[in-house]
């Protein structure tokens, strides 16, 4: 269903970065927008970039 969607948007808590996770739901290329609270740094940052993952910041400043 995911690779079926115009876009996919996901959602994550910046405590996430860096993680391990326990399953594979989507490559970055099936990504289309990353929301989180705080901006992704270092590889990440250039790793989302590289694969055209648009990163919407959100949250009380």
């Amino acid at each position: 269903m995911l690779h079926a969607a115009h876009r996919a948007i996901v959602a994550v808590d910046s405590s996430q970065f860096g993680r391990n996770a326990f399953a594979h739901i989507a490559g970055l290329d099936a990504i289309s927008h990353l929301v989180c609270d705080k901006a992704p740094q270092g590889d990440l940052a250039d790793v989302l970039a590289a694969a055209g993952v648009r990163v919407v910041v959100t949250g009380a400043e």
